[in-house]
């Protein structure tokens, strides 16, 4: 497969906005629909501005910090100052109280980060266990120049996601900065992002689709990032034809309400491919968008674990239906016993390897000792990978049915639905 060049050396997230803040210090890296942007200077500027106002708070690299805010452009400064500085741990806004109490003591968090006169479940669920509230916006941070800090090393923890993809239960994962960094590299690789590409981010930054594929793979390539408070009919619309980007990434549900939007209307655009992720996309509103939008709409492979696996390219052969290939040499397939590698068509258990792997997951031996073994990350997906390289996923390894001794994947059993033209939507499960 074709890559847009050698990956990059691993280092720390600020590292890489240092590196891009000299060289290309007046390139607009982020933007608002509703007016506002920021170059790469500034968002620099910005980024040393938390890191000092969280130093005179008492927060140390080594603490965990909850963002609470509002999806929009202070959600993305503060998600990539804060990630800087300290660990980051994203999370919804809609989480309950009790909810909130739970992953706040689970996590063991320092402060929380909420808007000025905001009121949400997860600063009250603070109050009530006397973790310190901080209420920041970016009109009240004062420029500074840098001050003399160290940032984190590429081996510290960046990123604190909760996640329950695998499994049922919920866990922690810890990423770091290395592997930040060269997740978003492959990103950049497998969709061959440049300067000269500007993202639409349409997922929230505490799911992790939003932060690598929508916000660092993009921005780390040196492009520009749009960064929407939601997403409507009018909003997409409205950066597509006046901010001009020139791709978009979204989940399922939001690409099916694109489609339902651009069906009956001419969209003037200059967006050259379109991205999905975070569930399989119906082949049939796939084909359709990329007869309405013009553009090739790529499917891609993630986890919290291990970032983005594999892609269609956009430039190269696509597959509808698969979740592409990968440029590395990190995943294979094992059969469902866990003894053996299985050759190209052989239907068995997804692994991946590599840098961009986390380690493990925080307090819990047993899920680390199950899913990350001799090397290899076990996704617990079923899958294929035809003579070409491309990944075919056909549901969970959990989920199959066995009916009198044959498989059923419930995955397939939808795809065939959706074949159907009458069909608009379809979930099966065991």
């Amino acid at each position: 497969m074709h890559s847009a060049s050698k990956p990059m050396e691993p280092g720390s997230l600020y590292d890489a906005l240092e590196v891009l803040a000299s060289r290309q210090p007046n390139a607009i890296a982020l933007l608002a629909p509703e007016g506002g942007a920021l170059d790469f200077s500034r968002l620099l500027s910005l980024v040393d501005a938390v890191q000092a106002e969280l130093r005179r708070a008492g927060i140390q690299s080594d603490h965990r910090i909850v963002l609470a805010l509002p999806t929009g452009l202070e959600m993305t400064v503060f998600t990539l100052a804060v990630t800087c500085s300290a660990i980051t741990m994203p999370l919804e806004l809609g989480v309950s109280e009790r909810e909130s109490v739970e992953l706040l003591q689970e996590a063991g968090v320092a402060a929380v980060i909420v808007a000025p006169g905001s009121e949400v479940s997860l600063a009250q669920a603070a109050r009530n266990l006397e973790i310190p509230i901080l209420r920041m916006s970016l009109a009240g941070l004062t420029p500074c120049a840098r001050q003399e800090w160290r940032p984190p090393s590429p081996s510290a923890i960046a990123l604190l996601m909760r996640t329950s993809g695998s499994t049922a239960q919920a866990k922690l994962v810890p990423i770091t900065h290395q592997q930040l960094v060269a997740r978003a590299d492959k990103s950049r690789r497998l969709l061959d992002l440049r300067a000269s590409d500007r993202c639409l981010n349409l997922m929230p930054l505490y799911y992790l689709h939003g932060i690598n594929s929508g916000l660092l793979g993009p921005l780390l390539a040196g492009g520009s990032v749009i960064c929407p408070n939601n997403v409507t009919e009018h909003v997409f619309i409205d950066c597509l034809q006046r901010l001009r980007p020139t791709w978009y990434t979204a989940g399922t549900t939001h690409q099916l309400n694109i489609l339902s939007w651009i069906e009956n209307r001419s969209v003037v655009h200059g967006l050259r491919f379109a991205r999905s992720g975070s569930a399989p996309l119906p082949v049939k509103a796939l084909l359709a968008l990329e007869s309405h939008l013009g553009v090739p709409v790529v499917e891609s492979l993630s986890s919290t674990e291990t970032g983005t696996i594999t892609s269609n390219p956009p430039n190269w052969r696509r597959k509808p239906g698969s979740v592409g290939v990968t440029p590395d040499d990190d995943i294979a397939l094992m059969d469902e016993q866990g003894r053996r590698f299985l050759r190209p068509g052989q239907r068995g258990e997804l692994l991946v390897r590599g840098p961009l792997v986390v380690a493990g997951y925080e307090g819990s031996h047993e899920m680390t000792a199950d899913r990350f073994r001799d090397g290899w990350y076990h996704t617990g997906d079923l899958a294929e990978i035809d003579q070409d390289g491309y990944v075919w996923l056909h549901g969970r390894m959990d989920d199959v049915i066995n009916r009198g001794g044959e498989k059923i994947s419930p995955l397939e059993v939808e795809r065939r639905l959706l074949e159907h033209p009458t069909i608009q939507r379809a979930l099966v499960f065991a």
